[in-house]
């Protein structure tokens, strides 16, 4: 009786994959849309960035100009462009009206960085802090940075999963310009394990649907 179910359960379980695929965003595709944006939209490709914002439910994005990114890619090597960029992925949902609105005025948020394990302190957190006049500066949570940057408009909003606003300068924290580049290897153990799990549950069948559905 239970074998009978097998083709159905798995039937179920590939769709709820397609589901989940069809409803994901994709950051690379919605800066398309953006022309202004064009260089940061293909840094996030080639450090591999955009993989990661898109397997997260919940993002902000603090995307940058053309003219910032331009000076910011031609002083540094594409390591520590993936450092700074991932300082810019903030990992929680800030559109322009929550960002008027921070309880006490500032707050520090996680970003993308602090999940590489490279970043000591408060290295991988980000201040936003909201000033008097309606102005939203934003900078490293290091104490003693400077509120370098602040925000400049909103780009898109997919409420509550994705928000990209722009902000007027990159944030640099100190240390990150020499920190080691973020790595992958903790995301393919996953991965790896993951595939391991299902195929003990599934049988070796569901191999051929996670190639197609989780690795691509």
């Amino acid at each position: 009786m239970m074998g009978a179910f097998y083709p159905l359960n798995l039937f179920l379980f590939t769709l709820s994959l397609v589901a989940i695929t069809a409803h994901a965003h994709n950051i690379t595709a919605i800066l398309d849309g953006f022309p202004d944006y064009s260089v940061y939209n293909s840094f996030l490709s080639q450090t591999k960035l955009a993989d990661e914002i898109n397997s997260r439910e919940t993002i902000t994005c603090l995307v940058l100009s053309n003219g910032a990114m331009s000076a910011l890619t031609a002083k540094h090597p594409l390591t520590v462009i993936k450092n700074i960029l991932s300082l810019h992925v903030l990992l929680d949902y800030y559109d322009p009206q929550k960002l008027h609105q921070i309880s006490k005025g500032t707050t520090l948020t996680t970003t993308l960085y602090q999940t590489t394990g490279n970043a000591p302190g408060n290295l991988g957190f980000v201040n936003i802090t909201d000033l008097q006049g309606g102005k939203v500066a934003f900078g490293s949570a290091i104490p003693g940075s400077k509120l370098d940057s602040s925000y400049t408009k909103s780009v898109k909003q997919i409420p509550y999963n994705i928000s990209i606003i722009e902000i007027s300068a990159p944030i640099i924290a100190p240390g990150i310009l020499t920190a080691p580049a973020p790595s992958h290897c903790s995301e393919v153990l996953r991965n790896i394990m993951l595939k391991t799990v299902l195929c003990e549950i599934f049988g070796h069948e569901f191999s051929g649907i996670y190639q197609v559905f989780v690795v691509s």
